[in-house]
Formats: C-alpha cells, structure tokens, sequence
C-alpha cells in the first residue's frame, strides 16, 4: 500500500543514489561530502561498469581487464542533487593530492571535464578547498553500502537491506533492431 501525503517530506529519496561519470562536452562541478575515494577493480562487462569479485568471477574467467574505479560522495553545485562520482585511477589523482594537502577530501570543490567531445576521453579534474564555516554540506553516504545497492552484490562487512539475492538491479532492454523483410512487406503479418 502507497504512503500518500499532501506534506513534501525532508528526506524524498530512498537509499540508493544517482551514480554520474563525468559527460561529454560538458563538465560537472560538485562539492566532495566524503571524507575519503572508495576503489575497487572493475570490468566492462555487460555493457555497464561491474565490481571484480576475485574468486569466481566470470568476467575475469572470460579474460577481460580489470581496471580500477575510484568513487566519493558529492553535491552538485548547479541542481544540489547528492550523487556518486566514478572515475578512473588516473582521473583520481588529483583527488589523492588533496587528500595529501588538506587531510580530507571533505569540502573539495571540484570540476571535472573530458579534454575531448568523445564519451570515453581522459577526465581532468582541478580541485580547490572550500570554506566549511560558511557552507552546509550533508553528511556523506556509505558508498561500499551505496556500490552494494547498486551493483546488487553482498559485501561482508556491509549490510544493504536494499539488496535482493538473486533480484537484478539493472534491467537492460535492448534497443529494438528494425526487420528489412518486414519493413519492405509493409509491416508484421496481421493477427
């Protein structure tokens, strides 16, 4: 049964978050709300970015690359949306520097762009530390927690009651491929 109200609530979101990469011909610019970048090896598999689980894992038996994924927490400064950045390793490295200098990435302004118009470009992010006195941030998610939601598998050491064993998360529907026989027939056969 639906929990209908007339009252907008604080909290209007589940548990789970958006998860952005950084788009092409434009950038994103956010405020970091984790203290830390949470990495994992990954795959390409399936068309989509999956975690590497080592013992058993299919794409890793299939031959495929691992590579590594770096996520945090941020707020984006244009729509105040709280998301889950994902980059590369290399793309992390400005993030690891100010983590150096600042002892936390907590507070991090940044801005992250693609030095081409094409999807799969390098990222570049620049980094500048912001004054927490004056600007409220929320506090910062559990990403392995979030990453469990999203990915739908179990981490030991972190229970995410939105996980279904053996639900799938992602449901990918494939684009419909035009069949030249019927098109040039005028259409599927009438029922």
């Amino acid at each position: 049964m639906p929990r209908w109200s007339n009252e907008i609530p604080q909290q209007h979101t589940g548990t789970a978050y958006t998860l952005k990469r950084t788009p092409s011909g434009r950038g994103i610019v956010a405020m970091v709300t984790s203290d830390d970048l949470v990495g994992c090896p990954t795959h390409w598999w399936g068309g989509h970015t999956v975690p590497c689980e080592e013992t058993g894992c299919k794409p890793c038996e299939e031959g495929i690359p691992y590579r590594w994924h770096f996520y945090l927490a941020a707020v984006d400064t244009t729509t105040h949306q709280h998301f889950l950045f994902e980059m590369t390793a290399q793309a992390g490295d400005s993030f690891k520097d100010y983590r150096r200098a600042h002892g936390s990435l907590r507070g991090c302004l940044f801005e992250a762009k693609r030095l081409r118009s094409a999807k799969n470009s390098r990222v570049c992010i620049r980094c500048k530390p912001t004054d927490l006195r004056v600007q409220h941030l929320p506090e910062g998610p559990d990403i392995k927690k979030c990453l469990a939601v999203i990915w739908n598998v179990p981490i030991p050491s972190v229970v995410a009651p939105d996980v279904a064993k053996g639900a799938p998360r992602l449901r990918v529907i494939p684009k419909a491929i035009p069949d030249p026989v019927l098109a040039r027939n005028g259409g599927p056969p009438a029922a």
